[in-house]
């Protein structure tokens, strides 16, 4: 039996891996509700397309490209901090990243009939257009 503590920790444990169109492996991971909030506050907007953008982006754990190189990041705590990730990442690099978040939310991009959308974290925005790529 596992207790809330466990349960809770495994949560941010779990990880999903989308290889993007230059061979880098993407790692995305779950934000915690406070540094959900966290970039919410960075990004000074509420329109929930662009807040959903950095939210994936700030949910990139580590980018490993070949090689075995790789890069882990940790939450931006400022707005150079993402724009650091997003520049990083690119177009590419997002694309792939909007697919590992889109799973490991259990989302459904626009206009696709899979996934449930039933989880209730802080930072899901709901659907994400930029997943169909």
């Amino acid at each position: 039996m596992t207790t809330f503590s466990e349960e809770i920790l495994a949560r941010y444990k779990k990880v999903e891996i989308e290889t993007d169109a230059f061979g880098r492996a993407i790692t995305v991971g779950r934000l915690r509700p406070f540094d959900a909030m966290r970039v919410r506050r960075i990004m000074g907007t509420e329109d929930r397309g662009i807040i959903t953008e950095f939210l994936v982006a700030a949910s990139v754990r580590s980018v490993t490209v070949e090689g075995g190189h790789q890069a882990v990041l940790t939450p931006p705590k400022n707005e150079g901090d993402m724009q650091a990730v997003m520049n990083m990442l690119d177009e590419e690099g997002f694309a792939a990243a909007a697919k590992a978040y889109v799973r490991l939310y259990g989302l459904k991009p626009e206009g696709d009939g899979e996934g449930d959308g039933s989880d209730d974290g802080a930072e899901n925005e709901g659907t994400l257009d930029k997943a169909k790529n």
